[in-house]
């Protein structure tokens, strides 16, 4: 048990301490872990949000439901939903063949699954830890084309093999966690029974990260 506070935003010092926290977890080797699981690449839950396209545009719901405002803003990225999708398809031979790159990898490195104690970061929740490429991680830690300069320094300096930034791996790991996450969203809002507090949410979530998949798959 970890006795904390989450962080709510990263100052440069701690950009620079999860830089060594990061390399040292790639730094670990996955031969010692065999029960952690390859990351999964089928693409079949990103491959949903193709049949909510078709669904929602067949569907009318209530003028001011936040169902009916999950449809206009699906129907708003349609292109760059299909687009995404379609830009997984084209790479995901490629992040598979890149296996001897493989590290063990946390996933889901948010503000809320860190902490810190008197000046020290501690990840926590490592229930999506699988192994992956690093950019699966490295995402985390800039913006939808590159990471931090000053995670950066930090994290290949301390990693043991030879740091090289994949670009076409890191934009994959971007587009598909958007995907993912819009198809989260949606599905939660159109066709799971949630709170109305709980649906506001995923539909503010969904609006507010609009702009992030459409500069993603720009080149």
């Amino acid at each position: 048990y970890i006795s904390g506070g989450h962080l709510k935003s990263l100052s440069s010092s701690d950009f620079k301490e999860l830089g060594e926290v990061i390399a040292d977890l790639h730094n670990i080797s996955t031969k010692k872990y065999s029960r952690i699981s390859v990351e999964n690449l089928d693409l079949n839950f990103e491959h949903g949000i193709l049949n909510i396209l078709k669904e929602v545009k067949e569907k009318t719901y209530r003028k001011n439901s936040l169902k009916n405002k999950m449809k206009s803003l699906l129907l708003y990225e349609e292109e760059n939903l299909i687009e995404g999708l379609k830009f997984l398809k084209e790479n995901v031979s490629y992040i598979i063949s890149k296996r001897k790159d493989r590290v063990i990898t946390h996933t889901d490195l948010h503000k809320g699954n860190m902490m810190k104690i008197k000046n020290k970061i501690y990840i926590i929740d490592w229930d999506s830890i699988c192994i992956a490429l690093p950019e699966k991680d490295l995402m985390w830690f800039g913006d939808v084309k590159k990471v931090k300069k000053i995670f950066e320094k930090t994290y290949s300096k301390n990693l043991k093999k030879k740091y090289k930034f994949d670009k076409i791996a890191y934009k994959f790991y971007v587009i598909k966690r958007t995907l993912s996450s819009r198809t989260f969203f949606a599905r939660n809002v159109l066709y799971e029974k949630n709170s109305r507090e709980h649906m506001k949410d995923y539909v503010n979530w969904m609006e507010n990260g609009m702009t992030t998949l459409k500069n993603a798959l720009k080149d």
